[in-house]
Order: structure tokens, then sequence, then C-alpha cells
């Protein structure tokens, strides 16, 4: 155990000031048990030797805790949508909680998310993307995406939530056909 952590845990009793590489949250404080004083070794407290998700130290799963936070910017997505921050008919008590709203999506961008809305992009043959419907609609004239009900997230550049979205197909128009000389 480094010197500087044990005069910290000295200290502080059980409480340690530990900065966890690739943890978002920044630095966290943590109380150890005295029976477990050799927890606070580097390896214990990055995720297992054997690169499992697992985390012993709060003997929790990181992908549950990261699928958490993608259903969570999803509802933050889903809320942005709606674009009532733009409105002028909103009340002072509305414009506060859209702060909140507004600080929250932010965290969740600056922390390494990245939320993609795939309306309106052409929809290419093959795409990962999961495709609820392919419906026939008017106006378009190739495969796009006419909504997208689940956004593709990704977190550090992974993909932790793959898009689900409607496909617009464009209507073959028989009439003109039939019409032709």
């Amino acid at each position: 155990m480094p010197k500087k952590a044990k005069n910290e845990k000295e200290k502080l009793g059980n409480e340690v000031n530990i900065d966890i590489p690739g943890n978002i949250f920044g630095k966290m404080k943590l109380k150890i048990p005295k029976n477990k004083s050799n927890a606070t070794s580097k390896e214990n407290l990055s995720h297992s030797s054997n690169k499992s998700n697992r985390c012993e130290m709060w003997d929790c799963d990181i992908s549950k805790t990261i699928r958490l936070l993608a259903d969570v910017a999803t509802n933050l997505w889903r809320a942005k949508k709606k674009n009532i921050e733009g409105s002028d008919d909103i009340s002072d008590e509305l414009r506060k909680i859209l702060r909140h709203y507004s600080a929250s999506w932010d965290l969740l961008i600056n922390a390494g998310f990245e939320i993609c809305d795939h309306t309106n992009e052409a929809y290419p043959e093959g795409s990962p993307l999961k495709v609820i419907a392919f419906q026939p609609m008017a106006g378009y004239g190739s495969l796009t995406v006419a909504e997208t009900i689940r956004p593709t997230i990704y977190f550090n550049d992974k993909k932790i939530q793959e898009g689900e979205v409607v496909v617009a197909m464009p209507i073959k128009d028989d009439s003109k056909e039939n019409n032709k000389p």
C-alpha cells in the first residue's frame, strides 16, 4: 500500500479518499472495514485481474450501472425532443426544472456519453439499427429513418445501446406507371 494512502487512512480513521482510474464520478470517499485494510491497493480497486465487469469493492456490476445511465440518457433525450426549453410561454417554475434537466444532460455528455438521434438519416441496407417497422410513407424517395424510438448511445466511444427506429419506405405511385404511353 502506498505510504500516502496509509497516512490518509490513519488521519481519517477508516475513510480513504481515492481516485479510481476510469471512474466517471471523480474522487470518492470510501469507508474501509478494518479487517479489509488491504482493499485500498490499486489491484483491488480496479476490476479483478480476470477482466470481468465486477467491481469487488462495491459489490456491483459496472455494466448494470452503465445500462442504467443509458436508460437515464434515453429518457432525457425523449424530454429534449419535446423542445419545451425553446418555448416562450413556460412558467418560472418549469424554467427552474429545465435548468436541472439541462445540467443532467450536460453531465452525461461531459462524462463521455454520446446520444445519437437517427431521425431523417438515410437508412443503409445492413445497418446495425434495430428496425421496429418499415412503413410506406409519402414524401420519401429512399429508405429513411422516419422516427427514432430509442437513440444509439455510446459511452467513451463504445456502443452501449443500439438504436431502435421506424424506417420510411417510398410509396410507388402505380397510377404514373399505368398512364405511360
